[in-house]
C-alpha cells in the first residue's frame, strides 16, 4: 500500500493496494513484454475508494491482450481483448461489458449524481481520430437511468470504412432489417 497520488503528483488520487505478479522482459529499448496478472485491493481517487479490480493478460510494444474486471459496485464491469496504446493507427478489438456506472458515489459528477448506466460494447477498429478511423462498432442494451427517467437504446451498429477522396462525408443511416 502506498500513496500513489502523491508519487506521481495527482491531488484527487490516493493510496493504491494491489498484488502484481509480472513474468517478462524489460529493457533500455525494449519497452516490457510479458503477462501481468494484478490485484487492485483498492485504489482512492477524489474521495472514492474504488475496490476489486482484476487485470490479467499480456504487455507487448505498449499493446495490452486481455481481461480486466470491477466488482466495485459503482463501477462494476468487464473487458476483455485487446487495446494498443501507442498513438499511431493499430488495430483495437474488445467486448466491454458495463454493468453499472454511477457516477454520483464515485465523485465524477454531482449534475449526474443519481445516475445508472448501462450498456455492451464490441469493438474492432484501429485509426486514430474521426478522419481516420476503419472498423466495426456494435453496442447493446444501452441503458442510462437519471432522476427516475431511463433512456435506452437496444442495438446501434457504425461502420467505418475508406471512401474515395471525393467522397463528401455526409452520412446516411439506414434502418436495420
Amino acid at each position: 500500500r502506498f500513496d500513489l497520488g502523491k508519487l506521481l503528483g495527482i491531488a484527487d488520487m490516493g493510496t493504491i493496494a494491489l498484488t502484481v505478479n509480472a513474468d517478462g522482459m524489460v529493457g533500455a529499448e525494449l519497452p516490457f513484454v510479458g503477462k501481468i496478472q494484478a490485484n487492485i485491493n483498492h485504489f482512492q481517487f477524489r474521495q472514492y475508494t474504488y475496490q476489486d479490480i482484476q487485470i490479467n493478460g499480456h504487455l507487448r510494444n505498449h499493446v495490452f491482450d486481455g481481461q480486466v474486471d470491477s466488482s466495485d459496485p459503482n463501477i462494476l464491469f468487464s473487458f476483455a481483448g485487446k487495446v494498443d496504446m501507442r498513438d499511431h493507427a493499430t488495430p483495437s478489438e474488445f467486448m466491454f461489458d458495463l454493468m453499472h456506472f454511477r457516477p454520483g458515489p464515485l465523485h465524477l459528477s454531482e449534475k449526474f449524481a443519481d445516475s445508472d448506466l448501462r450498456l455492451k460494447l464490441a469493438l474492432n477498429m484501429q485509426g486514430t481520430t474521426l478522419d481516420d478511423i476503419r472498423g466495426h462498432m456494435t453496442l447493446d442494451s444501452l441503458r442510462f437511468t437519471h432522476i427516475g427517467q431511463t433512456f435506452s437504446l437496444p442495438h446501434l451498429e457504425l461502420l467505418a470504412e475508406e471512401r474515395s477522396p471525393e467522397y463528401n462525408g455526409h452520412m446516411r443511416l439506414q434502418p436495420l432489417r
